[in-house]
């Protein structure tokens, strides 16, 4: 007996395997640093919704948003608790003018407030800005989906690769839309501006005008398809709102997300361009007017151009160019030879909502100037 004993000692002692031991039937201890050296998900990991959840503006008679279903994580007391919500209609009552901003807590319930920080067991899903008088609300999504602070729109990859005159490709990557991911583990084929079928709104573009490219899922692949359309986007998030900077188009039932633009020239080629991330760059610069409210030579996805200022003189009279946003009364970006000089510059300049910029192009003589447009940085990466 006491031989059997010992060895029944040892064994819950130090020989214990978990293949012995119930599922689930132990329950969380803490545990010092030095007999639990791991990193524990309440340490390493952050709030976020890994799905849904997003809100939409429902107000009548006072001021209500539409909250959809989802699946969120929410950090309470060091621990990390998921909870799984119903769309629901949520009311904020007869509330004042302002910004306030949603919460969900660790159990699923939502609240709102004023601040920023809702505090341990919360996490922020969207910024409301509420008008009355009738109600209204323009709502900011600030879901941070995933893990690690990755946040709403957001795009990793994706870029656009200029191929032939009538054609460009799209490279691999991960894109959200309407709070799905959806990504391709290759690049697409060659896509072609001038075929009806790559349009899913009205028809190919045609000479001296801008084409709009989009992403939107692509059947139940879990992967994204490229779809074109002249019309830029309208819309700052999938539900409707018209306020902050347009992504999104949503003339049906899909979904279609913005992520770049292309030229087809007065020949009707495309124009010639590379991307890295957000800017663009093109092969050949394009001439910007003498002049007030002139157009920039960038598509209404972008506020934000890249210019070649030159200036040559003739040994005698000087050369200026200048470049500022339209209807700015600021001061010009100028670029003065003096009368013996040649120079050339590049500027970074934004623009009015138009897409216009100020120029000012001045010579005598025989002294020349020009300004360019050579690219620009798009506003809905």
């Amino acid at each position: 007996m006491n031989i059997n004993e010992n060895t029944l000692y040892d064994a819950l002692n130090g020989s214990l395997e978990d293949i012995n031991i119930k599922d689930n039937s132990l329950t969380e201890r803490i545990l010092t640093d030095s007999v639990n050296p791991l990193v524990r998900d309440a340490d390493k990991y952050q709030n976020f919704v890994a799905e849904g959840v997003e809100t939409t503006d429902v107000s009548d008679t006072s001021a209500k948003v539409l909250i959809s279903a989802g699946t969120v994580y929410t950090l309470y007391s060091g621990k990390m608790y998921r909870s799984v919500t119903s769309s629901e209609t949520y009311s904020l009552g007869s509330i004042g003018s302002g910004i306030y901003f949603l919460y969900i807590d660790y159990i699923g319930g939502f609240s709102h407030g004023t601040s920023l920080n809702p505090g341990d067991g919360k996490q922020v899903i969207a910024k409301l800005n509420i008008s009355t008088s009738p109600y209204s609300i323009t709502v900011t999504d600030l879901r941070r989906m995933r893990l690690y602070d990755v946040t709403s729109h957001y795009i990793h990859g994706c870029i656009l690769q200029y191929q032939t005159s009538s054609t460009f490709k799209t490279t691999a990557g991960v894109v959200e839309i309407a709070g799905i991911f959806y990504s391709n583990t290759s690049d697409t084929g060659s896509i072609d501006i001038t075929e009806s079928s790559n349009y899913f709104e009205g028809s190919p573009v045609v000479a001296d005008q801008w084409c709009y490219v989009y992403l939107t899922k692509y059947g139940t692949s879990g992967g994204f398809e490229v779809k074109l359309s002249t019309t830029p986007p309208d819309m700052s998030d999938p539900y409707g709102n018209t306020s902050g900077i347009k992504i999104y188009r949503n003339p049906g039932s899909c979904v279609y997300r913005c992520i770049g633009a292309l030229y087809r020239e007065n020949d009707g080629s495309l124009r010639k361009f590379y991307q890295h991330d957000a800017h663009i760059q093109y092969d050949t610069f394009i001439d910007v007017l003498n002049g007030s409210a002139v157009n920039a030579n960038i598509p209404a996805i972008s506020a934000k151009g890249y210019f070649e200022l030159f200036a040559s003189a003739d040994g005698t009279n000087e050369a200026i160019s200048k470049i500022r946003p339209s209807g700015s009364s600021g001061t010009y970006f100028k670029l003065d030879t003096g009368t013996i000089q040649i120079m050339v510059a590049y500027t970074i300049c934004c623009t009015n909502s138009s897409q216009q910029v100020d120029c000012s192009i001045i010579t005598a003589g025989s002294s020349t100037a020009t300004c360019k447009t050579a690219g620009f940085w798009l506003n809905v990466r």
